[in-house]
């Protein structure tokens, strides 16, 4: 007999802006920044944009980023 798995509710967004540093992670972010941000590895965050877990990242030419507030939903979410 298996578990059944715990899902977090996913955060209102006035309850994100309320508990986010916005100097440390602005609206625009760097897989650093959102590594720190969801307290995972830069390595982590890569894979989760390959497998889908993280679909709304953003790709300007070469560099990735993400929109801190889309990214708190996703994680919550997946």
């Amino acid at each position: 007999m298996t578990t059944p798995r715990l899902r977090a509710a996913c955060p209102a967004p006035d309850e994100i802006h309320a508990a986010i540093d916005a100097e440390r992670f602005p609206p625009v972010m760097t897989p650093d920044q959102a590594a720190d941000l969801l307290q995972v590895s830069k390595h982590t965050v890569y894979r989760y944009v390959s497998d889908g877990r993280l679909k709304r990242s953003v790709r300007r030419g070469r560099p990735l980023r993400f929109w801190r507030d889309r990214l708190i939903s996703e994680f919550f979410a997946a």
